[in-house]
């Protein structure tokens, strides 16, 4: 177990499980299998809290520092998400405020912009009517 970069929790620092095994045990596949689907944790079941997963972190040997820093990374990367899923909810409004604007400019230009643009485009559309008629 070591200081994790997943900051999917509420506060405090995310673990993760790193390259060097704790231990080497070997399980066959069948039996882990056959003993596990008896033994399943509900998602709740599997939640640690912050004092949890700082206690097991120094037990790893991590330094106060170290499990500081990584909780500082952890809740920028929350705030950040905060902020994107804040942007998000008003996205909606912003997009529908741009349309308006396209329409009043539509109105006060009395539909010039519209109208070069199917100018600009006709020669290809009527060449794509004629092939889609033959």
């Amino acid at each position: 177990i070591e200081p994790g970069d997943n900051p999917g929790g509420n506060n405090g620092p995310p673990l993760t499980i790193g390259w060097e095994p704790v231990d080497d045990v070997t399980i066959d596949l069948e039996a882990y299998e056959e003993v596990r689907q008896y033994n399943r944790r509900l998602p709740h079941e599997m939640e640690l809290v912050s004092a949890h997963r700082q206690n097991l972190l120094m037990n790893m040997g991590y330094s106060p520092e170290e499990i500081c820093a990584a909780t500082q990374v952890a809740e920028q990367t929350r705030r950040q998400r905060y902020q994107t899923i804040a942007g998000l909810k008003s996205s909606n409004i912003h997009e529908r405020l741009e349309r308006v604007r396209h329409r009043i400019r539509n109105i006060m230009t009395l539909g010039e912009k519209k109208r070069r643009e199917r100018k600009l485009l006709a020669p290809y559309c009527d060449g794509n009517k004629n092939k889609n008629e033959t």
